[in-house]
């Protein structure tokens, strides 16, 4: 009976391997699409407006180097606002953009108050007062180069999307530990972009999003789900794709394009951030989401047990190192054109120990995600 639980295990680990390794060979194919369809020069046509939302809670060590940032765009002024919505923040967030404000009377700036808590109350606050025909979203804790807000607002001008997602990267990292999480982000990155090129936008990155006012115009009050911490920028990536379809939603792959942001410092911020994204996974309905989400945390959830497993049986040992090749086999090319277009190749010289421990972080975080209370902040 034992043996023929191992053979069943060992039957069902290779057939995710397979399944995971078609998975992420798919968005790799995807990634390189993208190239074929984004065009190459710098040139920004009549100039959309466009409205900048920055939802913040507690930020004031971060808040002020962003809005130096927005202060760098060279994007028309005249045809950019910058929504601030303070979140019921506890220091002195509010009082940096009031201070930053009154320094900048040549930006459109404008500091809103949310009535409710969440992020997601702050982020429809700012719908609603934004004027502007394209809204772009990002956080307090992002560094965006001078050329974001040209090349977010060309890719609209360019191309039918109703919501684009921008690239998003680590930075700056310290330690092992920032390399190992930029590392991982670039494949995250790397992913959303690939589904997006084949038409199948499955994930998105709210520090780096665009959309029609058109189409925000379309929502209706449970769009965002406020019973749920987080996801906002999924839950508008969805109801944006069920009503345009699923080719509504693209990604914008150029390098001027490309938001910072910072790493988590700790272990603890980093499972707490990670919990939250398994969190709203129990949401979801969709297939393209649902599949491909239980397809990674199945495959590398009995990765982890089959090292586990090792330990008692020696044999095993064979089959969790060919599921090592094979996860090897597929993260590697996507994490290259990643790793290329963001500049951060040095990062795959820890592509092994990534490879080793991330079953065992997966593993955490879908126990954290579902077991532990989670909060925005």
């Amino acid at each position: 009976m034992e043996i023929e639980l191992i053979v069943w295990l060992i039957r069902i680990a290779l057939t995710l391997s397979l399944l995971y390794l078609l998975l992420i060979w798919s968005y790799t194919v995807g990634w390189h699409m993208l190239s074929r369809s984004m065009p190459h020069d710098n040139k920004v046509l009549h100039s959309l407006s466009v409205s900048v939302i920055v939802a913040f809670r507690d930020e004031e060590h971060q808040l002020e180097t962003l809005l130096q940032h927005l202060h760098r765009q060279d994007f028309d002024s005249n045809k950019t606002e910058i929504l601030l919505i303070n979140d019921h923040s506890k220091d002195a967030s509010a009082a940096i953009a009031e201070d930053f404000i009154a320094r900048f009377p040549d930006m459109n700036i404008k500091l809103l108050h949310a009535e409710t808590q969440g992020k997601k109350g702050a982020i429809k606050k700012g719908i609603s007062n934004a004027s502007n025909s394209l809204l772009l979203f990002t956080d307090a804790d992002c560094r965006p180069g001078p050329s974001w807000i040209s090349v977010m607002v060309r890719h609209m001008e360019r191309v039918p999307h109703m919501m684009a997602i921008g690239p998003v990267m680590l930075h700056p990292v310290k330690g092992i530990l920032g390399r190992m999480q930029g590392l991982e982000h670039l494949s995250l990155m790397a992913s959303t972009a690939g589904a997006a090129g084949l038409g199948m936008a499955v994930m998105s990155n709210g520090a780096n999003v665009i959309v029609r006012r058109e189409a925000i115009d379309s929502f209706h009050p449970d769009v965002l789900r406020d019973d749920v911490a987080s996801g906002d920028d999924v839950f508008m990536m969805l109801h944006l794709a069920g009503r345009f379809g699923r080719r509504s939603i693209g990604f914008v792959r150029h390098t001027k394009a490309i938001v910072p942001t910072r790493a988590a410092d700790t272990l603890k911020e980093f499972f707490r951030q990670r919990s939250r994204w398994v969190s709203k996974s129990r949401i979801y309905s969709d297939p393209l989401i649902i599949v491909p989400a239980l397809v990674v945390a199945l495959f590398n959830i009995i990765l982890a047990f089959m090292l586990l497993l090792a330990l008692f049986y020696p044999a095993l040992i064979g089959v969790f190192l060919l599921m090592m090749v094979m996860k090897t086999m597929a993260d590697y090319p996507l994490l290259l054109a990643g790793a290329r277009f963001t500049q951060r190749t040095n990062w795959l010289m820890y592509v092994l120990p990534v490879q080793l421990l991330y079953p065992f972080y997966v593993l955490i975080s879908v126990v954290l995600g579902f077991v532990r209370p989670v909060r925005w902040k």
